[in-house]
C-alpha cells in the first residue's frame, strides 16, 4: 500500500512539472509592465479610427487592411500548430499554391506578425480585448499565435497573442522541440512592410 501510494504522489508531482513547465508565462514579475495595453495599446489607437471598409477580402486566400497596409492571410489555420523556428520558415517559405492562397506571393513575401502587428487586428478597450467587428477573416482558432518579436528580458522566448481574446505571455521558442505539443501554437502569416 505505501508503494502504491508512493507511486500515485510520484505521478502527481511529474504531472504539475509537466504542466507548469510547459505553460506560457504571464507577466506578472514585479517591476515589468505586462504590453497588454502600454506601450503597446497606444501605438494601436491611430489604427482603430473608423476607416469605411478597413479589412478587404481579396478573393485570393488574402485580406487587405487599409488602417496598417498589411495583408493577412485569410485562413490562419490552414498552417498547424508548431514551433517558433518553424513557424518562422513555415512564413518565409510561404507562396502562392494555386488553391488556397493565389495571390502571385513568393517564398520571401510573407513574414511571422510582430506582437504590435498581431495586437492591431484587436480591439484596444482595456474592458474588453476582442478581434475588430466586420472582419471577413475564417476559421480563427481560440488559441495563442506566435509573434516574432521577443521577450526584452528572456531573448530565448517570444511573445504570444491569444485570438480572439488578446491575452498576451510570452514562452521559449524551442523549450521541448517539435515533438512535445506544448511548444506548439498558430502561425497567421503577414506581408507588407514593418511599421511599427
Amino acid at each position: 500500500m505505501k508503494r502504491f501510494k508512493g507511486s500515485i504522489m510520484f505521478f502527481f508531482v511529474i504531472a504539475a512539472f509537466i504542466i507548469v513547465g510547459c505553460y506560457p508565462y504571464q507577466t506578472t514579475e514585479p517591476g515589468r509592465e505586462a504590453p497588454g495595453f502600454l506601450p503597446y495599446g497606444d501605438m494601436i489607437d491611430d489604427y482603430e479610427m473608423e476607416i469605411p471598409n478597413r479589412f478587404v477580402d481579396n478573393g485570393n486566400g488574402t485580406v487587405y487592411d487599409h488602417a496598417t497596409e498589411l495583408t493577412w492571410l485569410k485562413t490562419p489555420s490552414l498552417i498547424p500548430r508548431m514551433s517558433w523556428d518553424k513557424a518562422v520558415k513555415a512564413c518565409e517559405s510561404l507562396k502562392d499554391d494555386g488553391t488556397s492562397l493565389t495571390d502571385g506571393s513568393s517564398p520571401g513575401d510573407w513574414r511571422l506578425p510582430t506582437l504590435n502587428e498581431l495586437q492591431s487586428l484587436l480591439s484596444t478597450s482595456k474592458r474588453t480585448r476582442r478581434m475588430l467587428q466586420d472582419h471577413p477573416f475564417v476559421n480563427i482558432k481560440n488559441d495563442y499565435y506566435w509573434s516574432s518579436t521577443k521577450d526584452d528580458y528572456y531573448d530565448d522566448s517570444a511573445w504570444l497573442v491569444r485570438m480572439p481574446t488578446g491575452t498576451l505571455f510570452y514562452y521559449h521558442v524551442d523549450r521541448y522541440g517539435d515533438y512535445i505539443y506544448f511548444d506548439q501554437y498558430y502561425v497567421w502569416p503577414v506581408k507588407g512592410t514593418r511599421g511599427y
